[in-house]
């Protein structure tokens, strides 16, 4: 009986696959807050904080740069998604960005037309987006989970237990 339990909820908690839904798959708040933190602690000169929400649309997403607190600063980017064969298509206008289906990620797999952004999503899966700068760098921009936190506040008489 456990071991039928353990198999459905393995099949319950099963990660859909990339090329399920692309949308799915960017739709989320990401930052490179993690990053930034770690290479100061660790003395390096960090990269500059980053964060942007991807929301859906109907033929798409919408791109928009927000800051700590989940405030837009940007007009946003709006972009389609298509499927053609097995590559999934970002369309943004002028810019198209390829992508192939690898396990549960979407890889860049090249471009089509003019393409000007500063940096690329090279790689899209669900714990985050990796952005690839034109000399090389990446940076990589982990998906936002949301979180509880509660605290206590020690009392100055302690009662007996």
């Amino acid at each position: 009986m456990l071991r039928h339990l353990l198999a459905g909820a393995a099949l319950f908690c099963a990660v859909p696959a990339a090329t399920s839904n692309p949308a799915d798959i960017l739709t989320g708040t990401f930052s490179n807050e993690e990053q930034v933190y770690f290479d100061k602690d660790a003395g390096n000169t960090p990269r500059a904080w980053f964060s942007m929400k991807i929301s859906p649309t109907e033929d798409g997403a919408m791109i928009e740069e927000i800051d700590a607190f989940g405030v837009s600063h940007s007009d946003g980017h709006a972009i389609k998604i298509k499927q053609k064969g097995t590559q999934t298509v970002l369309d943004y206008g002028k810019c198209q960005r390829l992508y192939l289906a690898e396990s549960d990620a979407l890889i860049a797999n090249g471009v089509r037309g003019t393409c000007s952004a500063p940096a690329s999503m090279s790689r899209i899966a669900h714990e985050g987006i990796t952005l690839t700068f034109p000399d090389g760098r990446t940076s990589l921009l982990r998906r936002a989970r949301p979180v509880t936190c509660w605290s206590a506040i020690p009392k100055s008489n302690k009662k007996p237990d």
